[in-house]
């Protein structure tokens, strides 16, 4: 009798089983909340993405006869436009400190120091600027694109190369194989050319000198004597 008792003890009772069973199902309540929650921030997180680097690059800044500059191309102008005036202003900076301190009588080292201090001036102006000078530019390039269409001007890979790495060499402060190739010949044809059309100088004699009549000299008036006044 006592074994049973003690079996009947331990077995979970009724409210028991029923308040086991509600936790359970609050639980999973609260669960799928929290993945509602979750799947919700998902969604919103990867729209506000699809908005910013999918949507929004592709929305037009202008158009120029029909041709739509997306902002991504416009962002990679600006990026453009500003490294190139951060480069310059860079140069600017170093020049400036590799002036000896100016004195007062050091006109040219002052006039360089004012040359650079109005140069790095012009640059911070134009990299204000640089947004609406981007959209100019662009505009621009479409235009002469156009028109090089119109005329039936072309352009190969290898040319936009060359002139890519020209200026590349030409901002260092070098200058690429190329250039120099083209350097060289061109002075060597400049000189060719200048052979070709100088004409060679020939000595003419110089004239002789004639012996001229010698002056035979005049014979002084002797002098006379002046008559006493009256």
């Amino acid at each position: 009798m006592a074994k049973k008792d003690s079996q009947s003890s331990r077995r979970p009772t009724r409210r028991q089983v029923a308040l086991s069973r509600k936790e359970q199902e609050q639980k999973k309540l609260i669960y799928m909340a929290l993945g509602l929650v979750a799947a919700l921030i998902l969604i919103v997180l990867a729209v506000g993405l699809i908005q910013t680097y999918v949507i929004e690059p592709g929305k037009p800044v202008v158009i120029v006869n029909g041709h739509e500059i997306s902002i991504a191309e416009y962002q990679d102008q600006v990026r453009y436009e500003r490294f190139v005036l951060d480069d310059q202003l860079q140069q600017v900076t170093t020049e400036l400190n590799n002036l000896p301190p100016a004195g007062e009588n050091d006109q040219l080292n002052q006039f360089l120091r004012s040359q650079y201090q109005q140069f790095a001036q012009q640059v911070l102006q134009q990299r204000g600027n640089v947004n609406r000078q981007a959209v100019d530019d662009i505009i621009r390039d479409i235009l002469v694109e156009e028109e090089a269409a119109r005329r039936g001007i072309t352009v190969s890979e290898d040319e936009i190369t060359q002139a890519v790495n020209r200026f590349l060499a030409g901002r260092q402060g070098g200058y690429t194989a190329g250039a120099v190739q083209e350097t060289s010949t061109a002075a060597a044809e400049a000189s060719a050319t200048a052979a070709l059309w100088t004409p060679t100088p020939t000595l003419t004699p110089s004239p002789t000198l004639t012996a001229t009549n010698q002056l035979t000299p005049t014979a002084t008036p002797a002098n006379t004597p002046v008559p006493p006044p009256t």
